[in-house]
């Protein structure tokens, strides 16, 4: 999108817009004396609730401010924004299903409550990584591109130790280990 996904200018305006994409905080993630600048408790169910940017500009005295391009109720809007409309055949369909399996993937890392986000090693084995939604797709020059720049990383691994000052042991493919050589700081 060329965009950050919660622009926030603030934490009230940050977690106001992870909040409008993803959910309401579960409850018992709002027990800190810091949640209650931005979540007030409902009168009869006692369950949190993020206050209205009014309320919480008249408690603080600070201005909100609105600074997203897009605004999106459900993540998977993002899959039609700047969708190409001049790709050929099967690459406008490659396109939509590597962008559908992307918004899944953010969907799990950006999943609120911890115990029930991704683990790195389920965001490694997801289709949008490994590419397994494209095979249908395998002709399209788009689909076969992404599959070259991928492949320069399944070269064999080399490990480093004590890159960068660093006391554990970094295993890394040979093309970055290459890299991070010819681009050190």
């Amino acid at each position: 999108l060329g965009w950050p996904l919660f622009p926030g200018s603030s934490e009230y305006d940050q977690i106001r817009y992870i909040i409008n994409a993803r959910g309401s905080v579960p409850n018992s993630m709002l027990t800190s004396t810091k949640s209650k600048r931005f979540f007030s408790t409902a009168a009869f169910s006692g369950a949190f609730r993020l206050k209205s940017p009014h309320a919480y500009e008249m408690e603080n005295r600070v201005k909100t401010k609105e600074a997203r391009k897009y605004i999106f109720k459900d993540l998977i809007e993002m899959v039609e924004i700047g969708l190409p409309t001049d790709l050929a055949g099967n690459q406008f369909f490659a396109e939509r299903a590597d962008r559908h399996e992307f918004v899944d993937l953010l969907k799990q890392m950006l999943e609120i409550d911890p115990s029930k986000r991704c683990t790195p090693e389920q965001a490694l084995s997801h289709p949008f990584i490994t590419m397994s939604h494209l095979t249908y797709f395998q002709s399209c020059p788009n689909v076969l591109s992404s599959w070259e720049h991928m492949q320069v990383c399944s070269e064999p691994t080399t490990s480093i130790h004590r890159y960068a000052g660093s006391q554990v042991d970094i295993t890394l493919c040979t093309c970055c280990v290459r890299h991070l050589q010819t681009h050190r700081p």
